[in-house]
């Protein structure tokens, strides 16, 4: 995320001379999106040759909240490309964690004068973990699968969809977990990926 940032503010003025590319000519593309350690990014990967670059006019909002835009072009220095990408600054974060509070879902819109797309899936910044100590699992409401876990302590877990077993005994202070949940809406894109990083600390278990 923070090569995007500095994309952002020094594509120079060699790849502002370069053409632009509207959006409706990127349908072939595949868009990621990330939310790991509490911050919030996107990619656009498109497919053939060219490093497509995206026009000043394009903007993109994450729950409301706008994003600094990596427009993408030719490098300067190689013969690769630019990535096209989107990004929050940390000062605006407090939004997002606002509007996710009141929602289900998480709403990327990104658009330029012709045409608007609409990513949707569920919330990724506001994650709930919920502890069973009891049945010794952790419920992780935001996904319906979970793709790895760890523990703290660090304990050999078993994961069943989006529930986390563990040690009976256990007194479990912490879990971090990683999930690709399926978008709910990929409107613009050939493509939309979810890649999730959600962690939790629970008040610890009194002995």
């Amino acid at each position: 995320m923070t090569k995007l940032l500095l994309l952002a503010a020094t594509l120079g003025a060699c790849a502002a001379q370069q053409p632009s590319t509207p959006l409706h000519q990127l349908g072939d593309s595949t868009l990621e999106l990330v939310s790991f350690g509490g911050q919030v990014s996107v990619e656009l990967k498109v497919k053939g040759t060219g490093c497509p670059m995206l026009a000043e006019e394009v903007s993109a909002t994450f729950d409301g909240v706008p994003m600094d835009v990596s427009r993408g072009g030719y490098a300067e220095t190689s013969d690769g490309c630019y990535p096209i990408g989107f990004t929050i600054s940390p000062s605006r974060l407090d939004g997002v964690a606002t509007y996710e509070a009141g929602s289900a879902n998480t709403d990327l819109v990104i658009e330029d004068k012709t045409t608007r797309w609409t990513i949707a899936s569920t919330r990724l910044f506001t994650n709930q973990f919920d502890i069973d100590t009891a049945g010794s699992r952790i419920v992780w409401q935001n996904v319906t699968a979970i793709t790895s876990a760890q523990l703290t302590p660090a304990v050999a877990v078993q994961i069943e969809g989006n529930i986390i077993h563990y040690p009976p005994g256990t007194n479990v202070t912490a879990v971090s977990a990683y999930a690709h949940p399926l978008p709910t809406k990929c409107d613009g894109p050939g493509q939309c990926l979810v890649d999730l990083q959600g962690a939790h600390a629970f008040q610890p278990t009194p002995p």
